[in-house]
Formats: C-alpha cells, structure tokens, sequence
C-alpha cells in the first residue's frame, strides 16, 4: 500500500478522481466477473488502493483547512462524498474479486450483466509503440475500438485523444463489439449455452441499472443542492432495498449452478452497497448541509446537468421518441409512476401526466429542456 504522507493536492482534483475512478472500477468490476479476468480484476483492486489514498488526503485537505465551526461545517459535504466513494469502489472491489475464484456465468448471464455486444479488454504496449500518439495504434487494427482509459504505472488517464502519446507497458482498458476483441485475439470466443434466468436477470440488471443510475443522481444533487433530486435517490434507495429482498429470496429458491448463484448473489450484494453509498451522498443535502464551495466549483466546469421534470398534461400519452429530446441532446434516465421506477427506458415508451422524469442534458440545453415540460 502506498504510504500515506501530506502533500498539497487540490480537493477539486482529489475528488474528481475519486469519482472518475469509482465510476472505472464498477464498469472494470463487471467485466472482470463475466469474462474471469483476473488481470482486469487486480487493475479493480489497484483503483480501490488508488482511492483510498486519495480519502486520505482529502480528510489531511480538509482538516487543515476547518478554521471555525462554519468551516467545520461546510467540510462534512466532502468528508461524506469522499466516504461513500469509497464505499462505491469497495462494492466493485467485491464484484471484481469473483474473477479469482473462477466464478463464471453462463454466456446470456453474461450478455445481460454487460449490457449488449460490448466488452473491454486490455492491451499492453510494447516498446515498438513507445512514443508514438494513439490514433497510430487505431490504425493498426482493422476493427474499431474504444480507449477509454490509460493505466500508465500507478496513474490512470481518462479519456485519452487520439494524440495521446503512447509510453511502454502502458495498459489500455478498451471497449469493442465483441467479435471485433475476439477476432483481435483479446477475448475468448463466448461460449455457446443455453439461455433461461429471465426472470432473475431481469431483477439483476435492474439492480445495477438503478444503482448505477442513483450515483449520477446522488452526485448531481450535492453538486447542484438539489433537494429534490437527493429526494429522488432516497425514494430509489427505498426501491432498491425491496427489489434486492425480492432477488435474494428467488436465487434462494432457484434451482441454479453454485458458482452462478455465488456470482449473481455478489452482484447483487453489490449493486445494494452502491445504492447504499449515493443514498449517504444524497443525504447530505437532505440534511441541508450546503455543498462546499469546490463542490459548487466542480459543477461549474461541468458540461452536463441531471435534473427531475414532472410531465405536464399537454404530453400525456406522448412516446419518447416524439418528444425530440436528442435535438437537444438530452435523455430521459428514468420515469417514476404511481410510486414504480422505469429504469433506461426506451423511446418508444409513453410519457403519462403527473410522471417524474429524471434527464441528463448538457448546460446549455437545460432552459430548452425546462420549457418543453412547462405545466
């Protein structure tokens, strides 16, 4: 572990990481579960030290800082942030660990938990790649594939450009179609089995869709002090409690493979732990602790917005789809109705009056957004 000593470090750049990384680990944690990468999986556990080094120094950051009670105060937003991230990548941490016990799932449990035909996979840079930008190495391959982020020694770059310069041994954590990694030799081909578990996948991936979900809420809420978005991940939190009580009783009483009742057991486990920490998140502005000022900062230099919209008459009974919110790219993340959440719906889903609408839309398009669901 890496000893911990203070040094100046910004707590806005302390936290982004701390979240951008959380988020890299549950996406990292799935994968390494589904496809028993342990490789992928120890690059999980390296995130969760890298995190808790960063809660660390953070609690040094903010220690120092607290000159009065008003200080003291206005520090518990960061100190509460930093813990339930934490607590977000100890759940992937958990998750990911199933890959060194060789728990696998069955190839549709798998395609389920992942969310399509997409997969990640690593690879390492040799030493002829060593200097060169990244969109040399795109050309290289004949398929088309994702950099989403850059391990490079203990360091992780996000997000990487196509101009990013290339080093040895870096690790590149991609995402691809894929047949696309398995014809790239990077991943097994899948293997061919039967389907079934449709009710309890169901169940599972709505665990994770709705966890996932109230992260970007709970965060959003603190950043923005929005009360009633915090009220909205608290009345999630409420949900996913019943809807992983209800899970556990039917993987009880399915008749399935250990190693397969162990996996989705620990996912759901899982999911319940990350709904658990962005409810702590969201509490702080229930509990009307107003945001630190680099909270507020943060927000600022955000591109995107999350906000909660009820549907006003005139749309009652309109699809999604006919709504246009792409033409300002804004999506609908969720729709709450008579007190039942519809997580990721689709386009073709009805909008009814009275509805709770849940949007991510880019700051500029927020006033747009706002006066199309006008009462």
């Amino acid at each position: 572990m890496t000893k911990v000593k203070y040094k100046p470090y910004p707590a806005r750049k302390i936290l982004m990481e701390m979240k951008n990384l959380s988020e890299l680990m549950v996406c990292l944690a799935y994968y390494a579960m589904v496809y028993g990468d342990a490789d992928m999986a120890n690059d999980v556990f390296s995130l969760e030290e890298r995190i808790d080094y960063l809660e660390c120094l953070l609690t040094m950051q903010a220690s120092l800082a607290a000159r009065d009670a008003r200080d003291a105060e206005s520090m518990i937003s960061l100190f509460k942030m930093a813990t339930a991230t934490d607590k977000i990548s100890d759940a992937a941490a958990d998750i990911a660990r199933m890959a060194l016990y060789k728990a696998r799932v069955r190839e549709h449990t798998a395609r389920v938990l992942i969310g399509g035909d997409e997969a990640l996979a690593r690879i390492i840079i040799g030493k002829d790649m060593e200097g060169r930008p990244l969109e040399e190495l795109y050309n290289r391959y004949a398929h088309v594939f994702d950099v989403i982020a850059i391990r490079r020694d203990n360091v992780w770059l996000h997000q990487p450009g196509p101009r990013t310069i290339l080093r040895e041994n870096d690790v590149l954590i991609i995402r691809a179609p894929e047949e696309s990694l398995v014809d790239m030799k990077l991943l097994r081909p899948p293997r061919k089995e039967e389907e079934g578990l449709s009710e309890l996948l169901r169940d599972v991936l709505e665990l994770k869709n709705t966890s996932e979900l109230m992260v970007d809420l709970a965060y959003s809420s603190v950043m923005t002090n929005s009360s009633e978005i915090a009220e909205r991940v608290l009345e999630l939190e409420e949900y996913v409690d019943n809807l992983y009580a209800n899970f556990e009783r039917k993987i009880l009483q399915a008749k399935l493979p250990t190693e397969e009742s162990l996996c989705l057991l620990r996912v759901g486990i899982g999911t319940e732990n990350i709904a658990d920490a962005a409810s702590e998140i969201a509490e702080i502005v229930v509990r009307g602790i107003k945001p630190h000022p680099v909270l507020v900062d943060i927000i600022a230099h955000s591109d995107e917005r999350i906000i909660s919209l009820r549907v006003p008459e005139r749309l009652d009974g309109r699809s999604i789809e006919s709504l246009e919110l792409d033409k300002v790219s804004s999506k609908i993340l969720a729709i709450r109705r008579n007190g039942r959440w519809k997580i990721k719906p689709s386009s073709k889903d009805l909008v009814k009056k009275d509805d709770v609408i849940i949007l991510r839309c880019y700051a500029e398009a927020e006033s747009k957004v706002r006066n199309l669901f006008a009462q």
